[in-house]
């Protein structure tokens, strides 16, 4: 089966934006007045959500400085926020956590982030706070969508085992000579990343690699897959 057709097939959880009733019912119990939070994504998060408890993914989110910037033990290159001057749109969701504390606390846990990390690696905003260096314009953003809460993952890039900054050419080097399992998980994960996370990193794999983003549809095929 061909590469494409392969990777389309697979069930991800993405911009099916739907309404629970038991969050609708928290809402009511509360006069109406729960603040609303939400989660930003960019990578496996969105396709991937493992019981992560969100309503379903919007393309609108606030552009972020995110790129193919992080190694992982099971040979992928993921998708962190790194110094960068090229934003993207990021994807987002409205969580069903009633507060943000239970909402810090889920993103640790479906990122396997030690609780000794929390506070740095998870990351959060509240309204009336300035935005945050790497995310400049999250203010407006979250004024506009109604939004009182965001958080987000804040792992840093990594590379050989150090918090550094891959460049692209080592990125594309590094995925080249990966073989059997590996390969394909890092390349599976290239391929499921949102189309709209269009960063140089991502522009170098495609044109070395050949690992394209999923096509046109997909994503209403696999919405409905996941149900």
């Amino acid at each position: 089966m061909p590469a494409e057709a392969r990777y389309e097939s697979l069930s991800v959880a993405m911009l099916r934006a739907y309404t629970r009733p038991h969050y609708q019912l928290t809402l009511w119990l509360n006069g109406g007045t729960l603040a609303r939070i939400a989660s930003l994504g960019w990578g496996s998060l969105i396709w991937e959500p493992k019981g992560f408890p969100i309503q379903g993914w919007f393309e609108d989110g606030p552009l972020i400085p995110a790129e193919f910037a992080r190694q992982s033990q099971d040979g992928r290159i993921t998708l962190v926020l790194v110094d960068t001057e090229r934003l993207v749109p990021s994807m987002w969701a409205v969580m069903d956590s009633v507060d943000l504390a239970s909402a810090v606390e889920a993103l640790r846990s479906r990122e396997n982030i030690p609780r000794k990390n929390v506070e740095k690696h998870v990351c959060r905003w509240s309204a009336g706070q300035p935005s945050p260096r790497l995310i400049p314009d999250l203010s407006e953003w979250a004024n506009v969508h109604d939004v009182a809460h965001v958080i987000w993952t804040g792992l840093p890039p990594k590379f050989n085992d150090a918090e550094i900054t891959p460049s692209a050419e080592q990125v594309v080097e590094y995925l080249e000579k990966l073989t059997g399992e590996k390969r394909e998980k890092a390349e599976r994960y290239v391929r499921l990343a949102p189309r709209q996370i269009d960063t140089q990193y991502r522009r170098c794999i495609e044109a070395s690699l050949h690992w394209h983003a999923l096509g046109d549809g997909t994503e209403e095929r696999q919405g409905e897959a996941i149900r």
